[in-house]
């Protein structure tokens, strides 16, 4: 039975409810042939998605600690709540040989592995890690259904990025942020809209995108489809795509894949891990050698869409919503990237002329405002406190704001 076997109306459903629904029994009874230990694994998974929580930690003989909406806390009651490091180190080897295989090697290499679990219920991104707790293990739920651009409230500017034929989104923001998401969604208003081919390389694959009307959709793992970014982005570039996603800038041939694939008349999605839109621009161009940069500079200017730095805070009722700083690329902005002129760069976040662009100050005023958020918690997310008690002080100043859409959504968990 696939991810979605379920349909989405059951996620209103409570836990009790939902376990006892034919479909989701069927389920189970497919896994009985599993090894008792992965079977636990798939329950704890599924318990996970059912009870909302977004993110689980799970280190050797400890108390899991649930993440929801941002706060943590033990799982003290549930059959869930311990695991010991054999069982952890078996999740590891679950699955096919190759992919058992190489989360062995990257374990061993580096300390560290990413995969993804289908428990054909519910699925999460698992990152595994050694460290002097033993096997610790870092479990994302994937939401079954992707969102929609209005659910998450992305500014009408991004999404009209995201039907051009051609250019640069980058996405940026912590781990946990969201960004993931954000791209799915963007790459499923292409695929409901449009007749696209959409190529995907992830580490690891986290949404599952089903081909609707004619889109042709190909989604590959690093270490299981393609050996590194770089060699999938150049067999995408011969398969003819309109629309690339490349997971994760995280090295130079990654940086260097991306500004070619964007470079040739592709729509081209990436993530990073900077603060800022001056973090996330000065951080590509220096994957590349000095002696690169001014040109890279160029080139990156010319395909440049947008670059949104986004966070997930804490609103007053608890639950969590998203903030942006976002870049949208104009004459002005080209040019000052161009030149190196990064303070210029701030400038115009700052303007009030730049109306599809704005700081993350401004975003955080906005929702104290609005009664989303309280001061406090604004100022902890800030980058500038003082630029942000600035902006609480001007009651005028974008009210309401162009680049951000109000924040009736409550995807987020």
């Amino acid at each position: 039975m696939s991810y979605s076997a379920l349909s989405s109306d059951h996620q209103a459903l409570i836990p009790e409810q939902i376990l006892a629904l034919p479909e989701y029994q069927e389920i189970t009874r497919r896994r009985e042939s599993l090894p008792e230990t992965i079977q636990r694994l798939y329950g704890f998974i599924d318990y996970l998605y059912m009870n909302k929580v977004s993110n689980a930690h799970v280190h050797p003989e400890k108390l899991v600690r649930h993440d929801v909406q941002d706060i943590l806390r033990l799982d003290e009651s549930s059959e869930y709540g311990l695991f010991v490091e054999e069982e952890i180190r078996e999740w590891t080897q679950h699955g096919p040989a190759d992919v058992a295989e190489r989360i062995k090697s990257q374990l061993k290499d580096n300390g560290h592995a990413p995969m993804a679990i289908d428990t054909g219920f519910a699925r999460v991104r698992a990152t595994f890690r050694e460290s002097m707790q033993g096997l610790t293990a870092s479990l994302r739920v994937i939401p079954r259904e992707i969102p929609t651009p209005a659910m998450l409230d992305i500014p009408e500017v991004v999404r009209a990025h995201a039907k051009r034929r051609s250019g640069l989104i980058i996405a940026t923001g912590p781990t946990g942020a969201g960004k993931t998401t954000f791209i799915a969604s963007l790459l499923g208003q292409i695929n409901r809209e449009t007749n696209r081919h959409i190529y995907a390389i992830e580490d690891p694959i986290e949404y599952l995108h089903e081909e609707i009307d004619a889109s042709s959709i190909i989604q590959r793992e690093i270490g299981v489809h393609t050996k590194c970014y770089s060699t999938g982005v150049a067999d995408a570039l011969r398969s003819k795509p309109h629309v690339i996603l490349i997971g994760e800038i995280l090295d130079a041939d990654t940086a260097r894949a991306v500004l070619r694939a964007s470079s040739t008349g592709h729509l081209v999605f990436t993530t990073s891990h900077a603060g800022s839109v001056r973090e996330a621009i000065e951080s590509f161009v220096g994957w590349f050698p000095p002696e690169e940069q001014e040109q890279t500079r160029r080139r990156f200017a010319d395909v440049l869409l947008s670059v949104v730095v986004q966070k997930l805070i804490p609103r007053t009722d608890n639950s969590l919503f998203a903030v942006r700083e976002i870049l949208s690329n104009t004459r002005n902005t080209a040019d000052a990237i161009r030149n190196n002129n990064i303070n210029a760069i701030h400038q115009q976040l700052q303007s009030t002329q730049e109306k599809d662009s704005n700081t993350m100050e401004q975003d955080l005023a906005r929702a104290v405002r609005e009664g989303l958020v309280s001061e406090p918690v604004a100022m902890s997310f800030a980058h500038d406190m003082t630029a942000l008690r600035e902006e609480l002080g001007n009651q005028q100043r974008f009210d309401p704001a162009p680049a951000s859409a109000s924040r009736s959504g409550k995807f987020w968990r």
